[in-house]
């Protein structure tokens, strides 16, 4: 009877009897971890890891065991009295069992813990509080190569670090919240895209400084290598990583950055489009015109190249 009451939801054990379905599954109790074993004897429950290490805790019966391995954090849940904690591996007790509910966040050294409906988040890599039960209401999976968390307060989102420092206040719809850059090893290009009722844009890094303020622009293009793509109305230009404007709101259309930190902007009249070569800095260094048709198509890369320092465009037609 028990076996039908009791299903799996993303990789955790369910039962439409009460909120332990583990004492139906006694036969499973280190949750199918082949890498840890738990025994009673003297008194105690034992437990013994794959690579012989080891530690006891006394109490309880043969009949129940207060353990469940979490494999994916390399924690061990602990049961007492009702209430939930979790053991590291030396026998350490990082989370004494106070709690109603413990649940791994899926694909993450990530847990929450529960006092009734008061959801906490717990590091499993540092072994420490993030966030007290009460701060936030939900927590989505890691972002910034595990650097950051999304988490919720109701329908609002925001993101915090792995310490629980605030990086974006959990006040933004899902939709109006989004990772932007978050390439390469220089950190302060990892950013967050915010969107406020009016439309307005503003950009926080991972460390959590505000690089471009709600009111500047309306939109962002993307994120580029050195520069952040803007809008202000129907126009684009662009900004440096921290949030200096480089280039005014003025083109039709970013093209790309070139060789050397070049930016290549173009507007577009009739037949004609117009290139706009600025250096790194924001200073612009040449620009030209050309009939848009594939006549001049081999004479726009030409220049191009010959601006950019060469072999970075390719002619759009070959003879």
């Amino acid at each position: 009877e028990a076996n039908d009451k009791v299903y799996i939801v993303d990789g955790d054990f369910h039962s439409d009897f009460d909120d332990d379905p583990w004492k139906y599954l006694k036969d499973v109790d280190s949750n199918m971890d082949p890498n840890v074993d738990f025994k009673y004897a003297d008194g105690s429950w034992i437990v013994t890891y794959k690579d012989g290490s080891s530690f006891s805790v006394a109490g309880g019966d043969a009949e129940n065991c207060p353990f469940r391995s979490l494999a994916d954090v390399g924690l061990i849940r602990y049961c007492k009295d009702g209430k939930y904690g979790l053991y590291d591996k030396t026998g350490t007790l990082v989370l004494p069992a106070e709690y109603d509910k413990i649940s791994p966040v899926k694909q993450s050294n990530v847990i929450r813990f529960y006092n009734g409906d008061s959801m906490g988040i717990f590091n499993a890599e540092s072994k420490n509080i993030v966030a007290q039960p009460g701060k936030y209401t939900g927590v989505g999976n890691p972002t910034m190569n595990a650097k950051a968390l999304w988490v919720s307060n109701g329908s609002n989102w925001g993101v915090i670090n792995l310490q629980g420092e605030e990086i974006v206040p959990a006040e933004f719809p899902d939709s109006n919240l989004k990772e932007g850059n978050k390439a390469g090893k220089d950190r302060s290009k990892w950013c967050f895209t915010m969107t406020d009722p009016q439309g307005s844009i503003a950009v926080t890094n991972i460390e959590g400084k505000r690089i471009i303020p709600f009111g500047r622009y309306n939109g962002l293009k993307g994120y580029d290598y050195d520069v952040i793509v803007v809008k202000k109305g129907d126009k684009i230009g662009c900004t440096d990583y921290n949030g200096k404007q480089l280039v005014a709101p003025i083109y039709q259309k970013y093209e790309f950055s070139g060789n050397n930190g070049n930016l290549v902007f173009s507007n577009t009249s009739g037949s004609n489009v117009t290139f706009f070569i600025y250096t790194p800095k924001g200073t612009l260094k040449t620009s030209k015109t050309f009939v848009n048709n594939r006549a001049n198509a081999r004479a726009l890369a030409l220049w191009l190249n010959s601006v950019l320092g060469g072999g970075y465009v390719e002619p759009l037609y070959k003879d």
